[in-house]
């Protein structure tokens, strides 16, 4: 009876232990996904604004070139999406007045009221930026200029044109697997 006693006790602790490394194993591999997870995504946010920035840069040398330095004023809060011989799959095209809320995470929009193109981020944990919640990227194409009549609106020649670019309406930080650990 004793003996049968001590094996139950034997396997419980067996079992207690092989317990313990399973979910010490499974907490490490979701700690992996997760970082693999924010990682792709944070590489695909990052190569779609870079592919953007090249599609601002070549209209605004098309408008340069072709309709001259007051064509550029028509670029500033456009639409970068726009710009794309097709659009990304996960871009819902323009809105107006829409809630972030509603918005489905890994996809792109247009927000026609305030002229900026938005990313609904999906790895929360991995991402700040300070609005708050829903986790968002707001970006707009911005046309740099010297107001040289001080009027508030690009009229060359008075004008100096600086640049135009898509950058962001404020910071944002992707946070890395060791950085979430740190906290």
């Amino acid at each position: 009876m004793r003996l049968l006693h001590e094996l139950r006790q034997r396997r419980l602790a067996q079992l207690g232990i092989t317990t313990g490394l399973v979910a010490i194993l499974v907490g490490l591999v979701m700690e992996r996904l997760w970082s693999y997870q924010a990682t792709a995504e944070r590489y695909a946010v990052t190569y779609t604004v870079a592919a953007l920035r090249q599609a601002v840069g070549l209209q605004l040398a098309e408008v340069v070139t072709g309709k001259g330095l007051a064509a550029l004023a028509q670029l500033d809060g456009a639409n970068p999406m726009a710009l794309l011989d097709k659009p990304l799959p996960n871009y819902l095209g323009e809105l107006t007045a829409s809630s972030p809320e509603t918005i489905p995470s890994y996809h792109w929009y247009f927000d026609s009221d305030s002229r900026m193109l938005v990313y609904r981020v999906h790895n929360t944990e991995a991402f700040h930026n300070g609005l708050g919640p829903p986790a968002r990227i707001r970006l707009k194409v911005r046309l740099t200029y010297r107001d040289g009549n001080e009027n508030g609106r690009f009229d060359p020649p008075s004008d100096t044109f600086q640049g135009l670019d898509l950058v962001p309406v404020e910071p944002y930080h992707w946070i890395t697997a060791e950085e979430k650990r740190e906290r």
